[in-house]
């Protein structure tokens, strides 16, 4: 099993507060934007900021955004 590379993935986003696609991301963190898409898609504090027309290409592609999470945040819990 590989080693998740959430922790890196949400610094880079922390770090560009304007957000990043997923292809941006990837050059960053030197992996394949796919796999940056996949990662993403399990990271709770990362969402879709808005969507941008690429350079080349039709489809619009999703801009990603990473919350800090307060360290205080309270935990969810389920009611009984």
């Amino acid at each position: 099993m590989s080693k998740s590379r959430h922790q890196e993935l949400r610094e880079i986003l922390l770090q560009h507060e304007e957000g990043l696609t997923a292809s941006e991301i990837a050059k960053y963190a030197n992996m394949k934007s796919d796999n940056v898409t996949q990662s993403i898609k399990t990271m709770p504090d990362v969402y879709i900021d808005r969507w941008t027309k690429p350079s080349k290409g039709v489809k619009y592609v999703p801009v990603y955004i990473a919350i800090k999470i307060p360290e205080n945040c309270p935990a969810p819990y389920a009611k009984t």
